[in-house]
């Protein structure tokens, strides 16, 4: 009941709070829609969890705790209306929301979260994938322990509350008058300790129960979308149009995203078309990624629209005027390539190194690149130490996951150019790293070391294989 109501309400309630990602508010609104979504579950599961925790602490013998001694569940179903009333099923309720509350909202915004965090860079040379069942396990066991540490204090509260025994003639507790008393008096008499009393075995539950929870919660998203795909009916521009009148900017953006992400290739022009439509009818509604993504699909002509730099950069040049880290991102590749709009090196380095300052990925990549053409960089610092910069930056890449970040700096380091102290042994690492990667140069390189044998053991048909490989990706 609670985990059905939680999971149901927690994207309507995200919907409802506007949230996107890439907000600096994103992981509080997630926060506060987990929060929105534990409290009403907890409302409507409190009955069960009331007598669910008296049934689980009574006992037929002398050494029943309390006064609640029930044979079975309907039977404390009964007793609790007869004695109490409608109200005594909220009996605990105090605690039970706050638990409930910020169990959720730790469980569900961590999972996001952790989420997100895996799949934006490699963790010990591994890249998460989207929608893995090993992405999906990861952050669930991280979520769990976040969960449990942030329920635990709230648990013992409800469990005293629920359990504490009863004043015959006014039905009230004999131990606490609230949770803010359970609290205050738990960490009076057991300190802090006593907020975590039954973390080991809470987590021993609740991990377990948080990793197969997201898990299955996953696989069925994929298979409802899936089911709902395949019935979907096209997205046309009087669709759109009324859609725009009921649905919220978000909800335009994230199917326009949808639709483009289950869109198998750049062939399928009449998915991408959908989604250029939706992320159109958002932008104009001042949604700041989706008119990312319409500039994007502007700028490289997809789905039917006419490629047209000019336009494209100007919606850039707008993103970067509101602060937009991709759209700022977007506006410094056309100043650097002069894409609809005339070359400025000097003003495109700036904006990349803002960039990469806010953590952007590619940023780290095009830094380095500038600083190693000198290109836009004259007038910061002399030659001599531009190379120096380049060198940092590239590792920042290579460090973020940039492949090929990796292949220049295994080209390096091999050959000892460019003031670099040649490492062999590293630039050998780094080339095969790249070429595993896929990078063409990378590629073209260990098929040279291959068919000569050059630091590596001589084969004519790996280096005729990756020679091919090379020759395919350009």
């Amino acid at each position: 009941m609670i985990a059905g109501t939680r999971f149901g309400l927690y994207d309507p309630a995200k919907r409802a709070l506007g949230v996107e990602k890439g907000q600096s508010t994103y992981l509080v609104k997630n926060y506060l829609a987990g929060m929105l979504s534990g409290a009403v579950s907890s409302f409507t599961g409190n009955p069960f969890y009331l007598v669910r925790a008296r049934l689980q602490a009574s006992n037929s013998g002398a050494i029943t705790r309390g006064r609640h001694v029930y044979t079975s569940a309907f039977q404390g179903f009964k007793s609790v209306y007869q004695t109490d009333g409608v109200g005594g099923f909220f009996r605990g309720i105090g605690g039970a929301i706050p638990r409930v509350s910020f169990g959720s909202a730790t469980q569900l915004s961590s999972y996001e979260f952790f989420k997100d965090m895996l799949l934006r860079r490699p963790y010990l040379g591994y890249s998460f994938q989207d929608q893995t069942v090993l992405l999906h396990l990861s952050a669930s066991i991280l979520a769990g322990f976040f969960c449990v540490t942030a329920m635990n204090p709230f648990d013992v509260i409800s469990v005293r509350l629920y359990n504490q025994p009863l004043d015959p003639l006014t039905g009230k507790g004999l131990l606490y008058t609230g949770p803010l008393d359970c609290a205050r008096k738990t960490l009076v008499t057991e300190g802090v300790k006593g907020a975590f009393k039954g973390w080991t075995v809470q987590y021993i539950r609740l991990g377990p129960h948080t990793v197969f929870t997201f898990l299955f919660w996953e696989q069925l998203k994929l298979a409802y979308e899936k089911i709902t795909h395949n019935h979907e009916e096209l997205v046309t521009p009087d669709h759109v149009t009324k859609l725009a009148d009921t649905k919220t900017p978000a909800t335009l953006y994230q199917m326009g995203q949808a639709i483009f992400e289950n869109s198998t290739d750049d062939s399928n022009a009449s998915s991408i078309t959908q989604s250029v439509l939706l992320w159109q009818t958002a932008a104009a509604k001042g949604h700041l990624n989706a008119k990312y993504s319409y500039a994007q699909c502007l700028k490289q002509g997809k789905g039917e629209l006419k490629a047209d730099p000019v336009a494209a950069t100007a919606h850039f040049r707008q993103l970067y005027e509101a602060k937009h880290a991709w759209g700022t991102y977007g506006y410094a590749e056309a100043l650097n390539f002069g894409d609809g709009i005339r070359p400025n090196k000097p003003k495109a380095f700036e904006l990349y190194m803002a960039c990469a300052r806010s953590d952007l990925p590619p940023a780290y990549m095009a830094v380095a690149n500038m600083y190693a053409s000198g290109e836009g960089v004259a007038k910061v610092c002399v030659y001599r130490s531009i190379i120096s910069e380049a060198l940092e930056w590239y590792h920042k890449a290579a460090a973020k996951g940039d492949a090929h970040a990796k292949s220049i700096l295994g080209d390096w380091y091999f050959n000892g150019v460019h003031n670099v102290v040649q490492n062999v042994s590293l630039g050998l690492s780094l080339r095969q790293e790249a070429a595993r990667a896929g990078v063409p140069n990378a590629l073209f390189n260990m098929g040279c070391l291959y068919r000569v044998g050059d630091h590596v053991e001589k084969n004519e048909t790996v280096a005729y294989k990756l020679f091919q490989q090379a020759a395919i990706k350009g």
